[in-house]
């Protein structure tokens, strides 16, 4: 009986310490890996759009999400809505998963758009895209865009019309 009551006493001492162990976790802060972390959701709102040029009002020209080949160069044009601190915008450019470049923006209350721009050569079509990173390289936004492979000349002469 003694024996019983000391397992059974023992077995209560692990389930004590197992709960403990436990609470002390479930009080620790998030990971900083967390999906959730609400302490990096900005108080602004960023509106941004790819185009192939910029007008004199500093407005995009051509807004698309596929370009052709002779595009020559590719326009991010960026507004910060709401914005009440200077913020630095890094815009990173990447063709499939490599890094192109790398361009920072300080946009501010009274300066609250800006524009950053990448030539891409007619060689590199493919799957693209730009990432806007803000103060704490959290991502701001994505814009993936392609641009179309260059058109094959062919060989094949021209097919005349059938004389009647």
């Amino acid at each position: 009986m003694a024996r019983s009551s000391a397992i059974g006493l023992a077995f209560l001492l692990v389930i004590l310490a197992v709960t403990a162990a436990w609470a002390v976790e479930a009080d620790k802060p998030p990971a900083k890996d967390n999906l959730t972390d609400w302490a990096k959701i900005p108080d602004f709102t960023i509106e941004a759009a790819l185009g192939v040029a910029v007008d004199e009002k500093g407005e995009l020209v051509g807004e698309s999400a596929t370009f052709p080949a002779n595009v020559g160069t590719v326009f991010c044009r960026m507004s910060l809505i709401g914005i009440e601190q200077p913020q630095t915008v890094t815009v990173v450019w990447y063709r499939e998963d490599e890094e192109v470049s790398r361009t920072k923006l300080r946009l501010s209350k009274e300066h609250p758009r800006d524009t950053a721009s990448l030539a891409i050569p007619a060689t590199k079509a493919g799957s693209w895209r730009v990432e806007l990173l803000g103060d704490s390289e959290e991502v701001l936004s994505v814009l993936p865009f392609v641009v179309s492979k260059p058109s094959a000349p062919t060989n094949e002469e021209p097919k005349k019309a059938p004389k009647p």
